[in-house]
């Protein structure tokens, strides 16, 4: 142990000193929060957003996400982490800027989101779905699993997200983040029509699909 994780090594330090000084289990208890809070500042160390780009082999690479969230085309990002509370403002600077991304289409994956996920994350994609929505642009969920399907629809995201802005996932791999990439181009060949004919108003609704 000492020689794999410093934080690992003080806490068995931390625990063992604990177990001269205190009652065993007043010393077991102070062990175990010790653990639980190494293991919830370590995963808020590694939750990141990355990019996903398709080359022309058809195959998904990680890149870094962009600054600015591009107008007319289809973003994918990756999350990758367990929405705690205190990872969310690293999760929120890594996210593209929406502002000025018209007909823009971001495909966030959570396939990684827990089933039951904080209240925090849900309130983070609300906020940025509609930052993003007044930018003229649209966010869809991809690689949901069922029990996160049902906590957004509890929750009156996948309704705000509208017709679908939640893609559940796939036994295939990738199944899912190509058919919510396929639903981001038809949504932006949809508002590129709407714009060159004003008359088609049901193809310009900001939650449709064509």
């Amino acid at each position: 142990m000492l020689r794999t994780s410093r934080m690992s090594s003080a806490a068995m330090l931390l625990t063992f000193l604990a177990t001269t000084q205190l009652p065993l289990q007043q010393a077991i208890v102070l062990g175990a929060v010790l653990s639980l809070l190494l293991f919830c500042a370590q995963a808020a160390r590694q939750a990141k957003v990355v990019a996903l780009d398709r080359g022309e082999d058809g195959a998904w690479r990680t890149a870094d996400p962009p600054k600015l969230l591009p107008p007319g085309e289809v973003t994918v990002l990756d999350y990758a982490g367990v929405s705690f509370f205190a990872e969310l403002p690293r999760i929120e600077a890594q996210l593209p800027d929406p502002a000025g991304a018209r007909d823009a289409v971001l495909v966030l994956v959570v396939r990684t989101v827990p089933d039951v996920p904080s209240s925090a994350v849900i309130k983070l994609l609300d906020r940025y779905a509609r930052t993003l929505a007044d930018a003229g642009g649209r966010l869809v969920l991809a690689g949901a699993t069922p029990p996160l399907v049902r906590a957004l629809e509890a929750s009156g995201l996948s309704e705000r997200l509208g017709e679908d802005g939640v893609v559940p996932a796939q036994p295939e791999l990738f199944a899912a983040l190509r058919t919510a990439a396929a639903y981001g181009h038809a949504w932006i060949a949809a508002r590129q029509r709407a714009g060159r004919d004003p008359g088609a108003a049901s193809d310009s609704e900001p939650t449709g699909r064509s």
